[in-house]
């Protein structure tokens, strides 16, 4: 069995482990990131890629079949792909080149402002670009292209069960002439099905999705963008880890603190309320997360003690 790891290291410095397995006889694979699956495909024989998103940054793992029948393997990031945050690079660039062309004196009253620009971009990119961040399936470049041109709306409701004794989720959506489509998510070590957001799949969670009218076999899932009662859901999760969590505080105040951080940082930041207790590193993001000004600024004002 093929196995390979790669560590990316993102924006802000944080280190994930990527890394797969592939049969050499069954050709069954299985991508992951950060101990959680992000693609699981059967029978991969021949060449080809799967893309899936870390934080805002598409990227790309290739299987290469060389003329021995031996596979290589590749991770890329793609950086030409049109995403939100290939179109804030683009933009980016064609902005610092006219202020260049400005002059010196232009250049530092740009500074100034950029500095005040970029963090306003960045709370409204973890918004925004949410809607389009999902994990794409096994599908080829023009897959993809047709997908992103042509792809209609649908929601999928996930339905959680035991298939000998492992969790699995399958899903089901219908497209607009009403054809069911359906599919499946299992977990190849028997734990909780944990999407990228940090939160598992539960009975009945339904999200957005996308599918080629003339191919919906060609489809994504949109894991940050669940529906509204799905979303209260996670939130209700949230609120119950942070008040078993810290008995010290009301169970007012901390069912606040949880609403202001989904306020000030949008709600798939729950999730370091989720796993606050797994190990260190999780302990540190979630103080980080509850000691952020804008964070802290809203529990004072509205949480009390």
């Amino acid at each position: 069995m093929a196995q390979m790891n790669w560590i990316y290291v993102d924006n802000t410095g944080q280190r994930h482990n990527v890394g797969f397995y592939h049969g050499d006889k069954t050709g069954h694979l299985l991508i992951y990131c950060d101990h959680k699956i992000m693609q699981v495909d059967f029978s991969v024989k021949e060449s080809t890629f799967y893309s899936f998103f870390i934080q805002d940054e598409l990227c790309e793992v290739h299987l290469v079949k060389e003329k021995n029948g031996q596979f290589g393997y590749e991770f890329k990031i793609n950086k030409e792909i049109d995403t939100p945050l290939n179109q804030e690079r683009k933009k980016l660039l064609r902005f610092e080149r006219k202020q260049i062309a400005a002059g010196i004196g232009v250049m530092a009253l740009f500074i100034v402002g950029l500095l005040y620009y970029n963090r306003y971009q960045k709370q409204k990119k973890e918004y925004e670009s949410m809607s389009e961040r999902s994990i794409i399936g096994v599908l080829t470049p023009d897959q993809v292209t047709d997908l992103q041109i042509n792809g209609k709306g649908t929601t999928a409701t996930f339905y959680v069960m035991e298939e000998q004794g492992i969790p699995v989720a399958r899903y089901t959506f219908y497209t607009l002439d009403s054809q069911m489509v359906s599919g499946k998510v299992t977990s190849t070590d028997g734990g909780q099905l944990y999407l990228p957001t940090g939160f598992a799949i539960g009975d009945r969670h339904v999200f957005k999705a996308q599918y080629v009218p003339n191919a919906p076999s060609v489809h994504r899932i949109n894991f940050y963008e669940p529906n509204a009662e799905t979303l209260a859901k996670y939130i209700e999760q949230a609120k119950q880890v942070q008040k078993l969590s810290h008995p010290e505080h009301s169970e007012p105040y901390n069912y606040c603190l949880v609403e202001a951080v989904k306020e000030q940082r949008h709600w798939t930041a729950l999730t370091h309320i989720m796993h606050q207790n797994d190990d260190k590193k999780s302990k540190k993001a979630y103080l980080r997360l509850v000691n952020d000004v804008d964070v802290a600024r809203v529990v004072q004002q509205r949480c009390g003690i």
